[in-house]
């Protein structure tokens, strides 16, 4: 493969029918979007402005601090594959709110609207081509011939360009470093496909609730926790777990807001399906209990206030300590690896496989460690 020229590499026949040619110039410039996933399926995003009266969001432009942003966090965010579904476009978007400071901005999703958008772009694009190959013909910029190798001045059904005419063009363009990477299969490439539309998600706001859109992001994502914490009161009342209500309280005021989402959901998975209504404050949660629960703002520690008497235990010494969940990207500091030498600890099947490494959990869409298992791991590997 390295020998062969570009031609050959693209284009195996001498000639290439003029139609064709204009489609995959196009094609290169405004690909099919319908097997988009991750990072692909975000098209730019929405930013909050804040009036007296109301909350507005108006389309942005990603420029690189943003696209950076998304692909820090995209791993520890629901995984994206068009077709989105609505519920998978909520949940992508609750959580991008969730996250460690969280911008004021969320990003558009990828909808069959885009896709339609494409087509008419790709419409006006190949006419567009069409006339500046009929230009090129008249100044002699560029010679095309009909099936028998005799040159043509106009463009008809029986029009064709040589294959190295073709790649001159494509690096006229521009686009020949593109055009190798689709290779041979261009013709394929170029294809219209067929797009089943399981779900209309025609509308700009897809994955975005009403509720955000109202009151925005800042409020949205005080009310998310609030309601998380609600729905998880109400799971541990029901299962009589009064000491993970303590643990948890005790986390949510030192973890980051994701990790805070992440331990609601380790003890209770469903509270995602929940509704957001109106939230409880954290005081009205307490009084759901016969005990206050308060954290101290200096250290963390959990004291519990007896509501009857008004006295109150320290439980600094006698508590156990609440395990700390870390995500890859702290492990991967810890251990200084890189992450395909993390997952190869893990995986079975390979040749660094090691059993006594910890087993991760999985939390949502990611994978998250105990940080004291690692350490005894880190201290074990040492000795």
């Amino acid at each position: 493969m390295m020998n062969k020229s570009p031609e050959s590499i693209l284009f195996p026949e001498d000639l290439i029918y003029w139609e064709d040619f204009i489609r995959l110039v196009v094609h290169l410039r405004i690909p099919f979007r319908h097997r988009s996933t991750g990072i692909d399926c975000i098209t730019g995003g929405l930013m909050e402005f804040k009036l007296p009266s109301s909350v507005n969001f108006w389309p942005i432009v990603l420029r690189v601090e943003h696209w950076k942003f998304i692909n820090d966090h995209l791993e520890i965010l629901p995984y994206l594959e068009y077709p989105i579904s609505t519920k998978l476009a909520k949940e992508f978007i609750d959580q991008f709110v969730m996250l460690k400071d969280s911008p004021g901005w969320v990003p558009l999703l990828l909808t069959h609207a885009n896709l339609l958008s494409d087509i008419e772009k790709r419409n006006i694009a190949f006419e567009s081509e069409k006339n500046e190959l009929k230009r090129l013909m008249s100044s002699g910029d560029i010679f095309l011939v009909d099936s028998q190798g005799m040159k043509c001045e106009h463009l008809s059904s029986d029009v064709f360009l040589s294959n190295r005419e073709a790649i001159r063009l494509l690096e006229r363009k521009g686009l020949i470093d593109r055009a190798l990477m689709v290779g041979c299969h261009w013709k394929a490439f170029t294809c219209e496909p067929y797009v089943d539309n399981v779900e209309d998600t025609a509308d700009k706001y897809h994955g975005l609730s009403q509720e955000l859109l109202k009151i925005g992001i800042a409020e949205y994502r005080s009310r998310l926790t609030l309601s998380a914490l609600q729905g998880l009161t109400t799971h541990l009342e029901a299962s009589g777990s009064e000491q993970d209500l303590k643990e948890t309280v005790t986390r949510s005021q030192t973890y980051e807001r994701n990790d805070v989402s992440a331990s609601l959901r380790e003890i209770n998975p469903d509270m995602t399906d929940k509704s957001h209504g109106e939230a409880q404050t954290s005081s009205s949660l307490s009084e759901s209990n016969s005990k206050d629960i308060e954290s101290s703002d200096t250290d963390g520690c959990l004291e519990v206030k007896d509501s009857a008497d008004g006295h109150s235990i320290d439980k600094r010494d006698s508590a156990a300590p609440t395990p700390k969940w870390i995500k890859m990207k702290k492990v991967l500091e810890m251990l200084q690896v890189s992450r395909a030498t993390l997952y190869n600890y893990i995986n079975p099947q390979s040749k660094s496989y090691d059993p006594t490494f910890p087993v991760p959990q999985k939390m949502t869409s990611e994978n998250r460690w105990y940080e004291s298992e690692i350490i005894d791991w880190m201290k074990k590997k040492k000795k």
